[in-house]
């Protein structure tokens, strides 16, 4: 792979972390590019299926047909893409899935970003279709109560008001021992639930 840049966004003390960014659009893409043959252990055409299945869920507005899409595609992931020791780790856990998430959702020409920040603190995924806005909030192991009272509480949805589009904000929740996601709930901007899919 040829060498790719990016730059220092801030650093988080409290975790000692240093958040990246990608300086442009071609980066970003390279970086996506390369991290598709990591993530996507599966053949071109299952991979194909499944960008174009979400594509089209997304256009046409269906968040929870495009998770529907996206879950199964994680279930057929190889057991030992992440090790046990970095999957107990419950930071790891979370970052494994908003780095997939963002492969895939970036995969599908959508505009998407993690760690969005905003007055009160950082959204886990933020995805921007040309009708939609979507605002995702990751839990491993909690629940998509405690996410969206989390987008709620810290207003991550408010950057988007003014913006036209129909904002869509939806928990999700990752079981540790199901290795997937278990639980969304999408709900419109006043809180009406649009749609919900748990799995026992």
């Amino acid at each position: 792979m040829s060498n790719i840049y990016v730059t220092i966004d801030y650093y988080n003390k409290e975790d000692d972390v240093y958040v990246l960014h990608f300086p442009n659009y071609e980066v970003r893409q390279g970086i996506v590019y390369s991290l598709t043959n990591y993530l996507m252990d599966i053949s071109d055409w299952d991979r194909n299926a499944t960008i174009l299945a979400m594509a089209r869920a997304l256009k046409r507005g269906d968040l929870s047909s495009a998770l529907t899409e996206l879950r199964s595609y994680i279930a057929s992931l190889p057991y030992d893409i992440i090790t046990r020791k970095e999957w107990m780790a419950k930071k790891k856990k979370e970052a494994f899935y908003k780095l997939l998430m963002y492969v895939v959702f970036s995969l599908l020409n959508s505009k998407v970003d993690t760690e969005v920040k905003s007055v009160l603190g950082r959204a886990d995924v933020v995805v921007k279709t040309k009708n939609d806005i979507y605002v995702l909030e990751l839990k491993v192991d909690d629940s998509v109560d405690n996410a969206l009272a989390q987008i709620d509480s810290k207003g991550y949805a408010i950057p988007y008001e003014a913006d036209g589009r129909t904002i869509t904000k939806c928990g999700v929740t990752i079981s540790s021992e199901a290795r997937n996601i278990v639980h969304w709930r999408a709900v419109d901007n006043e809180g009406k639930v649009i749609d919900e899919q748990k799995y026992e």
